[in-house]
C-alpha cells in the first residue's frame, strides 16, 4: 500500500550529513532516519522523525556484538507518531523467534510497541540484491542505507532527498575506496552500492528500471569510482 504519494521524503543515513542542513531536512514531509542519526546533531541533521529504519539493539546477534544497533532515545520512545522500518524482508522472519534468528519478531514487535511496522517487499529486496551481485560476484550483504532507499523508491513519493550517503566512514578520508581494495574488509560493498545510487541520480534508473521520481543526493561523493557512463 502506497501512503507516501505526494510527499517529499528525506533519508538521513549513517554518514556525515550536510553542514547546517537540518532545517532543509526537517522541511521534508516524511523523514526516515537510520541507526546513527543522533551523531550529527540537529543543526546538521535536523530533528524531525517520521520513521526509524534499522534492526537489532546493542549486541543483537543479527548485527554483531560490537554494533550499536538502532538507537531509540527516551524522548522518542514516548511518542507514537513514528514508524519502525526494517530492512529485512518479511519472508526471512521465523514464526517462532530463536536467540540467533536474524528475523527476530520479538525484537521487532517489542521495539515497535504497537507502532506501524514496515518491511521491504521481498521482490524489491531480491531485485536490488541481484543488481548488487551483478556488480560484485562475491555477493556482499546489502547495507541498511541502500535497502532503506529501495523501500522509499518502492513507495513512489513525490521526491526523494538523501543525506549521509557519502564516502567518509570509520574515520578514514575515503573509506569506500579503501575497503574496495582490501579483501574481506567489510561485509558490504559501498562503492557498488553508490554506483547503483548514481544510476538513480544521473539516469533516473534503479536496478535497470526507469524511476520517474525527482532525486537529490546531498553530499554526493566525488570519488572516481562513483560515476555513471564513460
Amino acid at each position: 500500500m502506497n501512503n507516501l504519494a505526494g510527499q517529499t521524503v528525506a533519508i538521513v543515513a549513517q554518514g556525515p550529513s550536510g553542514t547546517d542542513q537540518g532545517a532543509e531536512i526537517d522541511a521534508c514531509d516524511f523523514v526516515v532516519r537510520q541507526n546513527a542519526w543522533l551523531t550529527e546533531g540537529p543543526k546538521n541533521a535536523g530533528t524531525k522523525i517520521s520513521a526509524l529504519c534499522g534492526f537489532g539493539g546493542i549486541g543483537h546477534p543479527a548485527i554483531g556484538a560490537n554494533s550499536k544497533g538502532l538507537e531509540v532515545p527516551p524522548q522518542l520512545a514516548q511518542r507514537r507518531d513514528w514508524e519502525l522500518w526494517c530492512h529485512i524482508p518479511a519472508d526471512c522472519f521465523q514464526s517462532v523467534p530463536t536467540p540467533n534468528d536474524v528475523g527476530d519478531w520479538k525484537w521487532l514487535l517489542g521495539t515497535a510497541d504497537g507502532r506501524v511496522i514496515r518491511t521491504i517487499r521481498s521482490e524489491a529486496f531480491h531485485k536490488l540484491e541481484a543488481c548488487m551481485w551483478s556488480l560484485n560476484p562475491q555477493r556482499p550483504y546489502l547495507s541498511l542505507g541502500v535497502v532503506c532507499l529501495a523501500m522509499v523508491i518502492d513507495l513512489e513519493p513525490k521526491a526523494i532527498h538523501i543525506w549521509g550517503y557519502d564516502s567518509t566512514k570509520f574515520g578514514l578520508p575515503s573509506y569506500d575506496l579503501a575497503q574496495k581494495k582490501l579483501a574481506n574488509h567489510s561485509q558490504h560493498d559501498f562503492v557498488s552500492e553508490k554506483i547503483i545510487i548514481a544510476g538513480l541520480a544521473d539516469l533516473r534508473t534503479w536496478c535497470g528500471q526507469s524511476v520517474n521520481i525527482p532525486f537529490t543526493w546531498h553530499g554526493r561523493p566525488q570519488d572516481p569510482l562513483i560515476r555513471i557512463g564513460p
